[in-house]
């Protein structure tokens, strides 16, 4: 009877702490990161996490990216966490931290009035390495594995085929008679 009282008393305790692990943070399925909502406008989004301490991660500040579409707009209003925006449908993706946490939040619209939030993930962007020398140098050798051979090169294998194929013609007639 002890143990089953418990083990409720264990599951109990496990849910409630799940539940308030995230205090004010916590997230379900209809509200996000600092009460962020599905269709509501990434202006009020963005306002709500920047108030909750979410910093936006600039995201093309050293490469050299070409903004186009509504990237342009948004990049123009300083919207410099955003990622990138697809041509056909206009869904974006905007990167936010805190405290070593990371938020993706992906949105849709065509302008900036218009983009609402579609969804929300604990996820940080891509981090591309910084190529180094050793990476370089293998780069180079992995090429020459795949380059094709000097023109000479082919033309004396060629040769070689043509002269084993002689020989190999040769052993098969010899033994034919």
């Amino acid at each position: 009877m002890k143990i089953p009282i418990l083990l409720l008393l264990a599951l109990y305790c496990t849910a409630t702490s799940l539940a308030f692990a995230g205090g004010p943070q916590a997230t379900n399925d209809n509200h996000g990161p600092a009460g962020i909502a599905v269709d509501e406008p990434l202006v009020s989004a963005r306002s709500k996490l920047i108030k909750q301490g979410w910093k936006p991660t600039r995201i093309h500040t050293s490469d050299n990216y070409e903004y186009s579409g509504v990237e342009r707009e948004l990049a123009a209003r300083n919207f410099l966490e955003l990622d990138t925006c697809s041509f056909d449908s206009s869904r974006c993706i905007l990167f936010y931290s805190k405290k070593g946490a990371c938020l993706r939040v992906d949105t849709i619209g065509q302008q900036l009035k218009d983009m609402t939030v579609t969804r929300w993930t604990d996820e940080c962007p891509d981090a591309s390495p910084e190529p180094n020398k050793d990476d370089a140098s293998q780069a180079k050798k992995g090429a020459d594995l795949f380059s094709p051979p000097p023109p000479s090169e082919i033309y004396m294998r060629s040769e070689q085929m043509k002269k084993n194929r002689i020989l190999t013609m040769d052993n098969i007639t010899e033994r034919k008679h």
